[in-house]
């Protein structure tokens, strides 16, 4: 059988061969641009997280609220707002501890610690739903908004966001593995927040 130089291409470039997924980049996309030169995925998810918190100045009460945690299996306290082993949720929860731990900005006569005002009043109310749902649906709309962001600020071709949003699927089909997991951690939660987030910021 006759292999295609394009199977060889495509595996050297993009790190995987052709396949009837149609998010994966075409033999069109690969003339269109030889090399694409993506921001690693845990990268993009810390920094757009931190320049999201940072940005918009959230409350330390609403950090509180995010990185809220509860007794897991074991006697362990686990974060109930990510899943653990994710490759999304991991660097995001990352961004979200260290911002929480931030300094005063020096020589600032206001004391700030950020630039914004904080989250607006709709999505502070929703952080404290007394429903987890709600929570977690509010938790996704920050997160969607600000990996957007930087994803805009890269001025993407058609090309290189379908890259992103190949990768970061990719990586929310292995989130889903831990939550059906037995035993689960995260009870009836059927999505994850950040993924899910991540993944519709690049749509």
């Amino acid at each position: 059988m006759r292999i295609s130089p394009f199977f060889f291409l495509s595996t050297l470039i993009l790190g995987f061969a052709p396949s009837s997924d149609p998010l994966v980049i075409t033999r069109a996309d690969v003339s269109e641009r030889a090399e694409i030169k993506s921001e690693p995925l845990d990268q993009l998810m810390f920094f757009a997280v931190s320049e999201g918190l940072y940005r918009e100045g959230v409350k330390n009460d609403d950090v509180d609220i995010i990185l809220a945690q509860a007794e897991g299996e074991g006697g362990t306290l686990a974060y109930v707002n990510f899943v653990y082993g994710c490759g999304l949720c991991t660097p995001s929860l990352n961004a979200f501890r260290n911002y929480r731990e931030r300094q005063l900005f020096f020589a600032s006569k206001t004391h700030a610690r950020s630039f914004g005002k904080g989250l607006g009043k709709v999505e502070r109310v929703r952080l404290r739903s007394k429903d987890p749902q709600v929570r977690l649906n509010c938790l996704q709309g920050m997160i969607q908004r600000w990996i957007k962001q930087r994803l805009d600020s890269k001025r993407l071709t058609a090309v290189e966001k379908r890259h992103y949003r190949i990768g970061l699927s990719r990586l929310r089909k292995d989130a889903m593995l831990f939550l059906k997991a037995p035993k689960s951690l995260y009870g009836s939660k059927a999505k994850c927040a950040v993924c899910e987030g991540a993944v519709e910021s690049s749509r």
